[in-house]
């Protein structure tokens, strides 16, 4: 697999990246094309620490290598996803051994789409919004303090965003064990686009805003994203993180807002044609008075002669 950092094929992506109020830019992400499907990724290196930007873009940069190195289609994307994982987990942990380094670490969110599926795998707080063709939106599950606290309380429509515990992780790719990326699929039809973003970003934008930013225009969904990725940091004020990510619409993004309703219109009364009834013309008689007048005619005139000739 020839990965290339491309904004072809069926399905269109728009990225951005900005440092917000740190002073280094720990974020990475990339885009990479073939004919097997694309991926998309966004790493995040962990609470501004030091080798937080070694770490995310080393882990860029070891999924690459082991796309380059993939000579055939994956047989089973779950396990794809969780391969990759493994390289950037590696890569990270040896990277934890060198000198000062001893804290680096990153999230990882990865996006893999093909024609048979698409799927997604995290570790960490980066997300992975997908918007369904229903209108739907759902996005991946956070490795934190917050979602544990959330899952435990067995509440369902607790927003993440406001939660004291949500940029504490329960896992990251500089955890000692590696157990797999929080794994996610849904079939080609099933989703219209999607927002793979650092915490940067998704903490100060809300669902309603994802959506909108999902269902932009092709045309101007760079701007758009841009835009929301500025708004995200002029929100978050001084203390702005890092704020990075990728948006993927498929054809079917626009479509997936919910129909407008079709105003009440009286239901035309049909028009049936009804032939007039007509009134059957008297029977003619084609001359046959006529005829027995004159042969009545002949027999009288016939007896008159016979009556003169016996005379």
């Amino acid at each position: 697999m020839n990965p290339q950092k491309t904004a072809t094929g069926p399905w269109s992506t728009s990225e951005v990246s900005l440092i917000g109020g740190r002073d280094e830019q720990q974020d990475a992400h990339a885009v990479f094309r073939s004919d097997l499907g694309t991926v998309c990724i966004v790493a995040d290196g962990v609470g501004g620490q030091r080798g937080g930007r070694e770490a995310s873009q080393g882990t860029i940069a070891a999924i690459e290598k082991e796309l380059a190195e993939l000579k055939e289609a994956p047989v089973e994307a779950r396990a794809f996803l969780d391969r990759l994982g493994e390289v950037a987990h590696a890569f990270v942990r040896e990277l934890r051994s060198g000198d000062g380094m001893e804290k680096a670490s990153s999230t990882l969110a990865v996006l893999f789409l093909t024609g048979d599926g698409l799927h997604f795998g995290t570790i960490g707080d980066t997300r992975v919004f997908a918007l369904r063709t229903d209108g739907k939106l759902t996005h991946s599950r956070d490795d934190t303090v917050a979602q544990m606290a959330v899952e435990r309380s067995g509440k369902t429509d607790v927003d993440l965003r406001t939660h004291p515990d949500r940029n504490k992780l329960t896992r990251s790719l500089a955890s000692k064990e590696y157990l797999g990326l929080e794994y996610q699929s849904f079939q080609p039809d099933e989703c219209a686009g999607f927002l793979v973003a650092s915490d940067g970003l998704w903490e100060h934008c809300p669902d309603q805003e994802i959506i909108d930013l999902i269902r932009t225009s092709s045309a101007t969904a760079s701007e758009m994203l841009d835009h929301a990725a500025r708004t995200a940091v002029k929100r978050a004020g001084e203390k702005a993180d890092n704020t990075t990510a990728i948006l993927v619409q498929g054809s079917a993004a626009s479509s997936s807002a919910p129909a407008a309703e079709k105003k009440n219109e009286p239901t035309p009364t049909p028009v049936v044609h009804v032939p007039a009834p007509t009134t059957p013309a008297p029977p003619t008689d084609d001359g046959g008075l006529l005829k027995g007048f004159l042969i009545a005619l002949n027999f009288g005139l016939i007896a008159y002669l016979v009556y003169k000739f016996l005379l």
